[in-house]
């Protein structure tokens, strides 16, 4: 992160990855085609969320039950949320939690807003029997995935500035594996998609796209993590990871550009990535995916969280013009 003044404006965080027309046909929807502040009524919310679910489909071919959604308002913009009541809130436990901030637990980012917690049990012994019998743990090709759950933040009134500012769309999903040696095992994916919109044009640059994951389970123990390491791309381009846990592997990719970086601690099954450059009206993202352990018996609570930072530009010599970095 630069040393000029800096906002964290970070928000709540598939499995098919979008191309990079995909993703320049999704940019934009935020701050062209509605105003932020104007997402009042019923039919300008259904607007949004209408929009939202085309951008889930054209950037990861996931589509969302628009019923299932709703948006909640603040004082520095929108969130587009699972209701508390639909089938993908249930399937997580989250109850589509609050945009409102809320401050981490010690392991993660205190500069963030809580995306959608999950609470869930452990898989019941049928399923585990079935996930045997169809899928051996030697040779299973896939973790029992839940449902990808989406969400989407809206920014605006930062630094006395007053109209749309930046987005961030994201998701996660959650999968398990059947217990060996009296653990429970995981695989688990965040993502997302930021960008400044045409009207902060100038005034500010996105400069974080981030997501990150704090395993609130009591003994959790960790496997594996990718990103591995800090990874300077330069050049926007594909960027593949991948994960294991016992016999399963897990690989992925997604448009990279800049910097990607990573922040992982121990013992806590705590995990950060986050893109890091300059880039003004283009979409910047980021991915991650973990494998974990936990006592067989419990289930798995997480406490996902969004980063989006921008600075304000400040053209002159003196100042900040807000160069991209490509």
């Amino acid at each position: 992160m630069r040393t000029s003044r800096t906002l964290a404006v970070s928000t709540i965080a598939g499995l098919l990855l979008a191309s990079f027309a995909q993703v320049a046909n999704a940019e934009g929807r935020y701050g062209t085609e509605q105003k932020v502040r104007e997402f009042t009524s019923n039919s300008q919310q259904s607007h949004a969320i209408s929009d939202f679910a085309q951008r889930m489909k054209e950037r990861y071919n996931i589509n969302i039950d628009q019923s299932e959604y709703q948006v909640q308002a603040d004082s520095t913009g929108i969130s587009i949320l699972p209701r508390p009541d639909s089938e993908i809130a249930k399937k997580y436990n989250s109850a589509g939690q609050s945009a409102a901030p809320k401050k981490s637990p010690a392991a993660a980012d205190p500069n963030t807003f809580a995306g959608p917690t999950f609470n869930v049990k452990p898989p019941s012994l049928q399923e585990i029997n079935s996930a045997k019998k169809l899928k051996p743990a030697s040779t299973q090709a896939e973790p029992n995935w839940f449902p990808t759950e989406c969400w989407s933040r809206a920014y605006m009134k930062f630094f006395g500035l007053d109209e749309d500012l930046a987005w961030a769309d994201s998701c996660h999903v959650l999968g398990w594996l059947p217990p060996t040696n009296g653990r429970g095992n995981y695989m688990y994916r965040m993502w997302s998609t930021c960008s400044t919109t045409p009207e902060a044009t100038g005034k500010v640059t996105l400069t974080e796209c981030g997501v990150q994951d704090l395993i609130t389970t009591p003994n959790a123990a960790w496997v594996d993590w990718a990103p591995r390491a800090d990874a300077q791309i330069g050049t926007c381009g594909t960027f593949g990871y991948a994960i294991t846990i016992g016999a399963i592997t897990g690989s992925w990719s997604f448009p990279a550009c800049d910097t990607i970086k990573i922040d992982k601690h121990n013992p806590d099954v705590y995990f950060k990535s986050w893109w890091s450059g300059r880039a003004s009206g283009k979409n910047r993202s980021t991915e991650m995916a973990i494998s974990f352990t936990v006592p067989e018996t419990v289930g798995v609570s997480g406490d996902p969280r969004i980063s989006t930072s921008v600075e304000i530009c400040r053209p002159g010599p003196l100042g900040d013009p807000c160069e991209d970095t490509q």
